[in-house]
């Protein structure tokens, strides 16, 4: 089979199509999509909005703010890019893995990347680059994907290598729309130590409904580690906490509505029975924030 690539002018496009082609309420397996484009492109301005996200995920070393990234994975990995399409322009090992086998088993709902293979060889002044995603979100984190995807054929492009066009082939095993997708950013409430949090509580505690409204969003990554730091700074400074009774109660249920939504998620991804864990939950942390807001 021939696969026909589709000419852009835009990577915006690549996302625009994609956004448009999966509904919010479907999921498609063996989403492949193709693209030709030059190679102006890559020293353009890309995906404006995600170019911080994008050099957050290929750091060497996982950054503050994300759960996890790729950069870490693949550490000194572009210059054996670079390096086997020197020796070899139409190597078959030109390329990047994300994850391997040990990384999948066990990991049972720990976050791994969904980007697992980025692949790239030369010939006839065409450089071919195959991405392929176990899982794809479109509305997000496609986008943020999608400008990686161009800071890498630009670092390549920039090692004088040879090519002035892009064929770029998009293949996800499972693609989803999820506008609400935090794109495993860490919310602003996980990322605060225990003495963080107490001192926090005792200056301003309506602070915490803004943090928990922002917590709320993160269905990718479900941890209730930093409510569990709150109720204990609660506990602690329970007379002094205006409805102290009132939140640890409305805590000890986002606890346990937590751990349910982990166990359900250890057997089933995309299900009605994950869509309404994950609302309860979402509601209960929401109503936990309503309850901060009204604190003086």
């Amino acid at each position: 089979m021939n696969i026909e690539y589709v000419k852009i002018e835009d990577l915006e496009e690549i996302a625009k199509e994609s956004n448009g082609f999966v509904s919010c309420d479907e999921v498609t397996f063996n989403f492949i999509k193709a693209y030709e484009f030059s190679y102006k492109l890559l020293n353009g301005l890309g995906i404006r909005d995600c170019t911080e996200d994008a050099e957050l995920w290929m750091l060497d070393e996982i950054p503050e703010g994300l759960h996890i990234n790729h950069g870490s994975l693949v550490k000194g990995g572009m210059e054996h890019v670079v390096d086997e399409l020197k020796r070899k322009p139409t190597s078959n090992r030109a390329l990047l893995s994300f994850l391997s086998h040990n990384d999948v088993v066990g990991s049972n709902d720990d976050p791994i990347p969904s980007f697992m293979v980025f692949q790239v060889s030369v010939l006839d002044r065409v450089l071919y680059c195959t991405v392929y995603f176990r899982a794809l979100e479109v509305s997000k984190f496609l986008r943020i994907n999608i400008e990686e995807i161009r800071l890498r054929l630009k670092a390549i492009y920039s090692e004088q290598l040879d090519f002035e066009r892009v064929r770029l082939v998009i293949h996800a095993y499972r693609a989803y729309n999820q506008p609400n997708a935090s794109a495993l950013r860490k919310s602003k409430l996980d990322c605060m130590m225990g003495a963080e949090i107490m001192m926090l509580l005792l200056e301003k505690p309506s602070d915490f409904s803004d943090l928990l409204i922002q917590k709320a969003s993160d269905e990718t990554v479900v941890s209730s580690d930093s409510i569990k730091e709150l109720h204990k700074a609660v506990s602690l400074a329970e007379s002094k906490v205006q409805g102290a009774p009132e939140l640890l109660s409305l805590m000890d249920e986002v606890i346990l509505l937590t751990e349910r939504l982990n166990d359900i998620r250890t057997r089933q991804s995309h299900h009605p029975e994950v869509d309404q864990a994950s609302l309860d939950l979402r509601n209960k942390v929401l109503s936990l924030a309503g309850v901060f807001e009204k604190c003086p």
